[in-house]
């Protein structure tokens, strides 16, 4: 994440203060969120700015709605919590097993308790070179990698992670 981005101001506040925030947020910045990598920010609390729903024996729809998830599952447990705060639903699973996502329910509860609206044409994805000096910079992986380093160059990003590179590593 990088060290000026102003979302870190959130960290502080825990998950469910963050969540509240993130869901104030406009769908312009959850997608820029999303596409540098930042909504998975605290404790893996997943924020989207919309949904891809499937239900059975019906064509993939895109509805966009705030979509914010957290789940885990620690060994022999399994955990999800997923909302539309604009639609006050909550849906959460709890199961002693492994490996128990629940995702065709959740597909059933949303496409039948939820007043969905009009689905819409999925957001454009697609790299966007005019955006990669936005997210050039040097970010900090306290779990596995420690610093990453990000240029922004005219053939796309370049990505130095010094602790997987023996060419930067002091001895």
């Amino acid at each position: 994440m990088p060290k000026e981005t102003p979302i870190i101001q959130l960290l502080p506040l825990g998950p469910r203060r963050a969540a509240a925030e993130l869901a104030q947020r406009s769908d312009d910045e959850l997608m820029t969120l999303a596409a540098a990598g930042l909504v998975e920010a605290f404790s893996e609390l997943v924020v989207a700015p919309g949904i891809l729903l499937a239900p059975p024996e019906m064509p993939v729809s895109y509805y966009r709605l705030k979509f914010l998830a957290h789940d885990g599952a620690p060994a022999g447990y399994s955990a999800n919590l997923s909302c539309l705060p604009e639609e006050s639903f909550c849906f959460v699973t709890l199961a002693n097993g492994d490996g128990a996502d629940f995702i065709g329910s959740l597909v059933t509860a949303i496409s039948t308790l939820v007043d969905l609206p009009a689905p819409s044409a999925p957001p454009d994805l697609s790299p966007r070179p005019d955006r990669f000096p936005a997210h050039a910079g040097t970010y900090d992986d306290p779990f596995a990698l420690g610093e990453v380093d990000v240029t922004a160059r005219a053939d796309g990003p370049s990505v130095l992670v010094p602790t997987l590179d023996p060419t930067t590593r002091s001895t």
